[in-house]
């Protein structure tokens, strides 16, 4: 039954999309404006408390823990880990690459350009996904899928 209902739930999604749902590239309608404002609030915001806002008190970033061969899950409100002595941060520049909505949740993917120390390297871009709600008519992000960076081999 249940093996029916997941492939079932495939056209029942494609079909819900096609009457209610919104699906909208990076730009356009008031609802893709509020979900830009939100993510980019979140992505840009240098103060944790500029972010809280926006962000569901439950919300998790999603990731696969490579040394385990799980998925790990920590709260988005964590605090960033410390820095190694005489360590520093590198902001890499993101954007907003698409915005897609259906009805009251929203699904924003975020390219993060990770750009080598050495010029002649080739630039890499790592994705992740932000899932958002619309609670109360504010959109709040609920959770982060973080995939692994692909990492260019040395040299290349």
């Amino acid at each position: 039954m249940l093996k029916r209902l997941v492939s079932g739930g495939t056209a029942l999604l494609l079909l819900c999309a096609g009457g209610r749902g919104v699906a909208q590239g990076p730009a356009g309608g008031a609802e893709s404006e509020g979900v830009r404002k939100a993510v980019e609030t979140y992505l840009y915001a240098e103060n944790v408390d500029e972010k809280k806002p926006v962000s569901d008190a439950g919300a998790k970033v999603f990731a696969v823990d490579q040394s385990r061969g799980r998925v790990a899950s920590k709260p988005l409100s964590s605090p960033p880990p410390k820095l190694p002595k005489g360590g520093k941060i590198l902001r890499s520049p993101q954007r907003i690459a698409s915005i897609e909505i259906l009805n009251d949740a929203a699904a924003v993917k975020v390219s993060t350009d990770l750009t080598p120390d050495d010029p002649a390297d080739e630039a890499n871009t790592h994705y992740q996904l932000i899932w958002l709600l619309r609670v109360r008519g504010e959109w709040k992000i609920v959770g982060i899928l973080m995939p692994t960076p692909t990492l260019r081999p040395a040299g290349r």
